[in-house]
């Protein structure tokens, strides 16, 4: 269930390239969820939709209770505008947090981790670890 969140483990820049890709899915996930906090009060059916094409979305996949919250949001979308927007504001703050996350994780990778399997690898493991 999971897969997707726990599908990474970075070791390479392509580990890291995926990463940044993540982020750039899940920025892109929390525009989304901000426009549809004001369309649907021009189009609840289609924002609807949406939220419900989002739920279903793989990368969502990884956090069912983000997923729960969008199903409710849903129902939610034609009878309570205000509420649709504050579930679909709660999921896109936690969105956010999760980019954070991610962040955090590339930038321990490429100060940290990276230099490091670049120094060993160039000058051993003695004297990779000597240095520090």
């Amino acid at each position: 269930m999971n897969w997707y969140k726990n599908a990474y483990d970075l070791e390479t820049l392509t580990d890291r390239n995926d990463i940044n890709k993540r982020i750039s899915e899940f920025k892109q996930l929390v525009q989304i969820l901000k426009y549809l906090v004001k369309y649907v009060f021009q189009n609840a059916p289609h924002a609807k939709k949406v939220v419900i094409t989002i739920a279903d979305d793989k990368k969502i996949s990884s956090f069912p209770e983000l997923r729960d919250k969008l199903l409710h949001a849903a129902d939610r979308a034609l009878d309570n505008y205000q509420d649709f927007g504050g579930i679909c504001n709660d999921v896109a703050d936690h969105i956010i947090r999760e980019v954070d996350k991610l962040t955090q994780e590339r930038r321990d990778f490429t100060e940290t981790i990276y230099p490091k399997k670049i120094r060993e690898s160039l000058y051993g493991k003695e004297q990779g670890t000597s240095e520090e």
